[in-house]
């Protein structure tokens, strides 16, 4: 069964971070990529599309048609076989993202910063400027200290209190004190 409240708080965690800190402001991209890998740490579904238009303009997530993904012309009939939601990796589970994701509702190939298609995407010149920028190793303590800034802000201190539910798993994964 799904972490589905550990799902939530990532996702309302970017939200807050989002709706308080200035549009470009290129610490919330670093802090969303921390929050997805805590998640990763967790039995979470994909919950990407939950806040797409923030990560999409954060520049944390790029969206292009599937004939733009640079495997397009040797797996085109692939690309155009695909009716749903899909990762066309065709390697192995570990990284199933790397290659990135495909929605048919348009269709559209997404990728992540820091994912092995951005960074043949970045190579390609198809990402520039600050889209080309890689993500920043940014300390978890550093996320969470904005992330209670924003509940604080906003007037929702059950965030602050639901991210201390997961403090002993989250000292035990990043070797935070207690």
């Amino acid at each position: 069964m799904s972490d589905h409240w550990v799902e939530d708080l990532v996702e309302q965690s970017i939200r807050f971070l989002d709706s308080r800190h200035p549009a470009d402001d290129r610490r919330v991209r670093d802090w969303i990529g921390v929050l997805y890998r805590v998640q990763d740490q967790y039995d979470c579904s994909f919950t990407h599309f939950r806040a797409m238009d923030i990560l999409l303009r954060r520049d944390f997530t790029f969206r292009f048609p599937t004939v733009e993904h640079p495997d397009y012309g040797e797996r085109g009939e692939a690309f155009a076989a695909l009716t749903e939601f899909t990762a066309p990796r065709e390697v192995d589970d570990s990284g199933w993202l790397e290659d990135g994701y495909f929605d048919p509702d348009p269709p559209f190939v997404y990728c992540d910063a820091g994912s092995a298609l951005w960074h043949r995407m970045v190579r390609l010149g198809r990402l520039a400027g600050p889209a080309a920028a890689p993500l920043r190793e940014v300390p978890l303590i550093d996320v969470l200290q904005a992330i209670a800034a924003a509940g604080e802000e906003l007037g929702d201190r059950g965030l602050i209190a639901d991210w201390r539910e997961l403090e002993p798993d989250l000292c035990d994964l990043y070797g935070l004190g207690t």
